[in-house]
């Protein structure tokens, strides 16, 4: 992830494997922190 002054953000969404799926431009409005009830889910795209 890429930080950009006041509230950009470059989300690297990758495989298991590590290749780069998406990179995304995001608000800080769009993400939110981790919470320890969170659960990790993964799925095979197309």
């Amino acid at each position: 992830m890429q930080v950009y002054e006041p509230d950009g953000l470059d989300v690297e969404l990758v495989t298991a494997a590590g290749r780069t799926r998406a990179l995304v431009t995001l608000t800080l409005h769009d993400v939110r922190a981790v919470d320890d009830e969170d659960l990790v889910a993964v799925r095979r795209s197309a």
